[in-house]
């Protein structure tokens, strides 16, 4: 059937995201996508391909930033049936989820030359695994 390839819990088990593959060849895979938390984290994120998702089920609000500045945003609602394109230079965040879960459908291509992160303060990119470091030493 599906195959979970991604599970993400808080600290305290928390289920904030799940994905599952449905399809997956040299060219481009597809995944259903279970989003049951905002995003927690201060900064915006890109991703490691570009992605077509289509919301399936449920409705959130996101962030999204239209330069490096991160002063430079727009917040957008996201419905059923919605459909948003985001290619490796965009920068988002789930700010509010209006329903307790959503569900959506991801087209994505192969990944990029570089790894996804956050869009710091100083508009500079920066790196998941850095990302994370710094935020455990702040705690």
């Amino acid at each position: 059937m599906f195959k979970l390839v991604k599970d993400i819990k808080s600290k305290e088990g928390i289920q904030h995201f799940k994905r599952w593959q449905l399809f997956s060849c040299k060219w481009f895979s597809i995944y259903l996508h279970g989003i049951y938390k905002e995003d927690l984290d201060k900064h915006c994120h890109n991703h490691a391909w570009n992605i077509l998702t289509i919301i399936l089920w449920g409705s959130y609000t996101e962030k999204l930033l239209w330069c490096q500045d991160p002063d430079c945003f727009d917040e957008n609602r996201r419905w059923p049936l919605d459909i948003a394109y985001r290619s490796t230079d965009d920068y988002h965040k789930i700010l509010t989820l209006h329903t307790k879960k959503v569900y959506s459908l991801a087209i994505v291509g192969k990944r990029g030359p570089d790894e996804w992160g956050y869009m710091m303060d100083d508009g500079e990119h920066l790196n998941h695994l850095e990302y994370r470091k710094l935020k455990a030493n702040k705690s």
